[in-house]
């Protein structure tokens, strides 16, 4: 999936996270920008381990603006009720493991126009076609489609299903 989304959105990086670091700190260490777009959450280091959460940065306004939290700020909000500094810092000791992220901008004012809901979206769609689930920290995601519309065991699916 990385080289995929490496290609279609080629501002993007990387960064690990050790067991005792804060994940604010170690994307702005790495100079994650404060651009929109999604990042990847794996256990382990170097983006080897086993996708645990995709996510995404920026929503867009009716005007077409975009709210104020790229991936940089995103990073550092909340999660489950607490700041990602804490639910990062607890995932990793119950895993005894470190975690990395990759993140790719996928709008901003240079000229990438893919809104990051649509880039989770996919991103989200390909895991789910690769393991028949959603990553582990994912609770839940709203299927989006055009209708009518019909899910691959021909179930009718209707405006609003929600996807857990």
């Amino acid at each position: 999936m990385i080289n995929v989304l490496k290609k279609k959105y080629p501002k993007n990086g990387k960064f690990n996270v050790s067991m005792g670091l804060k994940i604010k700190e170690a994307a702005k260490e790495n100079n994650v920008p404060n651009d929109y777009g999604i990042n990847l959450i794996y256990e382990g280091f170097d983006c080897n381990g086993e996708l645990i959460y995709i996510g995404r940065s920026g929503i867009i306004q009716s005007d077409g603006t975009m709210g104020s939290q790229g991936i940089r700020k995103r990073l550092g909000m909340k999660q489950d009720g607490m700041y990602r500094n804490d639910f990062f810092k607890k995932e990793m000791e119950k895993r005894q493991k470190g975690i990395s992220v990759a993140w790719f901008v996928t709008f901003n004012i240079a000229g990438q126009k893919t809104l990051p809901a649509l880039a989770e979206s996919e991103a989200m769609q390909e895991f789910y076609e690769l393991e028949g689930r959603l990553p582990e920290l994912n609770k839940s995601f709203w299927l989006i489609y055009e209708f009518p519309a019909s899910s691959s065991n021909g179930a009718t699916i209707t405006k609003g299903t929600h996807w857990t």
